[in-house]
């Protein structure tokens, strides 16, 4: 698994909700273009979200499906990215003592193309681009919870 982390500086119930808005996943989350349809139980297990996903001209319509959820420390993912695979998505919150929160999202490939990369000679490049994405994203996250936590 790769692991981004940043420290959040708004309650843990605040970015919580935030992390479950399945609608504010293109503001925060990179390569997320938009969602397209949100299950009314979301986001309970099973539930999912259809959304369209790439980067520059290349989109892909898929959806992310619920494989665990714990309000307000866990949310755990399936991601489905068309032919290019699946991934596992396990995103934790907890308490920092200093009401804030420290956030992580760990992933790793699953299924496809990017269980295929997920090998010793390509894993590295495939685990730095995750963390990269993931440490941005994370940054894009943390300012809407702030300014939430602060509204």
């Amino acid at each position: 698994m790769t692991t981004s982390a940043i420290r959040v500086a708004a309650p843990r119930e605040v970015v919580f909700d935030v992390v479950v808005d399945a609608s504010r996943y293109p503001e925060w989350l990179l390569g997320a273009r938009r969602i397209r349809a949100l299950d009314d139980t979301w986001p309970r297990p099973g539930s999912s979200f259809h959304h369209s996903v790439g980067v520059g001209p290349a989109t892909v319509d898929d959806r992310t499906i619920v494989t665990d959820v714990s309000p307000p420390g866990l949310l755990e993912l399936e991601a489905r990215i068309g032919i290019v695979g699946t991934a596992r998505v396990r995103v934790t919150l907890t308490e920092d003592g200093a009401g804030g929160t420290d956030l992580a999202i760990e992933e790793e490939p699953a299924a496809g193309l990017l269980r295929l990369l997920w090998n010793p000679i390509t894993r590295p490049l495939v685990a730095a681009t995750l963390w990269g994405r993931n440490a941005r994203s994370l940054q894009s996250l943390r300012a809407i919870a702030e300014r939430r936590a602060t509204s």
